[in-house]
């Protein structure tokens, strides 16, 4: 990601990576840095709107957010674009309803029918536990090895 590139490498938290903030062209820029911290990790105001549908389980719990939680925004915006007609995530469940399936019971998201198995195994890491999700660093070897080499199982050819 290009915020990777302007700031030192976990010193900056974005908190509100979603479709809606990439600036989609020949390269994917993250936008809005309104919500940014200069930081590695910064507790959250429970009492201040989140963007829910994005948020990682475990900041209920610890009103924590870092790079991981970052990861796993990202990993419901692989998500978010590959949704095909274009959907919020969990678009038909009230709040109450996210809170209760993804925090209380586990729920994750699984890849969309369009997505690349490539992709959806690295959507699937970025929704995992806390101390197992890759890094941003990771994550964009990742994509930089699909866009160079596709998915062999799955021959979408779609970057």
């Amino acid at each position: 990601m290009c915020l990777e590139n302007k700031i030192p490498p976990n010193r900056c938290i974005h908190r509100d990576i979603a479709c809606r903030n990439l600036l989609i062209a020949k390269v994917v820029k993250v936008a809005d840095f309104g919500m940014t911290r200069r930081t590695s990790k910064y507790k959250v105001d429970p009492n201040k709107p989140m963007n829910l549908r994005w948020l990682a389980p475990e900041v209920y719990e610890t009103a924590i957010v870092n790079k991981s939680t970052d990861v796993y925004a990202f990993g419901v915006t692989m998500y978010e674009a590959f949704t095909v007609p274009y959907s919020i995530p969990y678009a038909d469940w009230k709040p109450e309803k996210v809170y209760d399936k993804v925090v209380v019971k586990g729920y994750r998201l699984h890849p969309p029918p369009k997505m690349p198995r490539m992709i959806g195994d690295l959507m699937k890491e970025c929704l995992g536990e806390p101390d197992q999700r890759p890094t941003f660093k990771t994550t964009l070897v990742c994509l930089r090895h699909f866009i160079k080499e596709g998915d062999k199982g799955n021959g979408l050819g779609i970057f």
